[in-house]
Parts: structure tokens; C-alpha cells; sequence
């Protein structure tokens, strides 16, 4: 809570923040719904405009859902056949490597590296 912010915070499954959904949160007031786009990522805030405390000018400060990615530690069979399924992306690296090398002329220039990290899909 800040001034009269309040701050939700809000665990998402890692499909629901690929895929996109409708969520629904406990607010002051009861249930709300909010839509989670696509491709939202941790740490991203959600505002809820007039959904905090009440300023005490008759208005209310609003409700922040700042998200969170929950993994899950255990995936039945089809889960994990599903996300299987999901075409690689060959442009998506799990980390890159720079390289400070000379060039033929002798200039200074950078050069990147693939780092592949595996056993993370066992």
C-alpha cells in the first residue's frame, strides 16, 4: 500500500501469461475481472482505476495487480506433451555471450555467442 494505492499481487500460471486470460481478483468491493493479455511478463502492473482506498476528496486511489509467474513443480503427461508441442523459436536464446575481438582492419568489435544450457527440459 501507498498513499491510498493498494498493490494485488497476482500469480499467474505460465500459459495464462503466454496464451493471455480473464482473471478475476478480490477487490475492496468483491470480484473483479481483469484480461491478461498475451505475452505478459513478470513484473508487469495491471491498473485498476478507482479500485484502491478512499483518498478521503470522495474519490478512490486505484488497485495495482503487479504479476508473478508461478511454476508449477510437477506437470501431469499432457502438460508436458502440450508444451512439447510448442514450436522452438530460433531467434529466442537462453543467454548470449559477447566476445570482444580485433577485427582484420585491427578495429575493436563485438561478437556474440550462443550459450546453450541443457538438461533443463528432463
Amino acid at each position: 500500500m501507498r498513499g491510498a494505492d493498494l498493490y494485488y499481487d497476482l500469480e499467474l500460471a505460465p500459459w495464462e501469461a503466454v496464451l493471455g486470460a480473464t482473471i478475476h481478483i478480490r477487490a475492496l468491493d468483491g470480484t473483479e475481472s481483469l484480461k491478461i493479455p498475451a505475452g505478459t511478463v513478470a513484473e508487469q502492473q495491471f491498473r485498476l482505476r478507482g479500485k484502491g482506498l478512499p483518498t478521503g476528496k470522495g474519490t478512490r486511489d486505484d488497485l495495482y495487480a503487479i504479476v508473478s509467474i508461478q511454476v508449477p513443480g510437477h506437470l501431469m503427461p499432457e502438460q508436458k506433451a502440450y508444451g512439447n508441442s510448442w514450436p522452438q523459436n530460433p531467434h529466442s536464446t537462453r543467454g548470449r555471450l559477447m566476445k570482444k575481438r580485433k577485427a582484420s582492419d585491427g578495429a575493436a568489435c563485438l561478437t556474440s555467442f550462443t550459450l546453450q544450457i541443457s538438461g533443463l527440459d528432463s
